[in-house]
């Protein structure tokens, strides 16, 4: 199972990370305990009750800045000034997309 997962990892985000300039340089250092928060309100499916030119928010009150791709997105800049994971970013990216009014 885990060679599984780590082979699609691979495929989708890795390479794109590795290839693509823009996210070998970020402007904030990344928070496992952010990357947690992000993932869970997109695990579970929780609605977007604002989005700005630069910004968003969850139902839960959660904000997150979507400016700047990648190397700022999905900033906590309400509480701290921290990033999630590159494949975090990516995977908050399409969610937004996918789920905005």
């Amino acid at each position: 199972m885990k060679s599984k997962y780590l082979s699609k990892y691979l495929s989708k985000y890795l390479l794109t990370i590795l290839f693509t300039p823009s996210f070998w340089i970020r402007n904030y250092a990344t928070n496992e305990g952010w990357d947690k928060r992000l993932n869970t309100i997109m695990d579970n499916k929780l609605q977007i009750t604002y989005i700005g030119s630069n910004d968003a928010e969850f139902e839960d009150g959660t904000h997150v800045w979507i400016g700047n791709w990648p190397y700022a997105y999905g900033l906590n800049y309400k509480n701290g000034g921290y990033l999630p994971s590159r494949h975090t970013a990516m995977r908050l990216r399409n969610y937004i997309a996918l789920n905005s009014k």
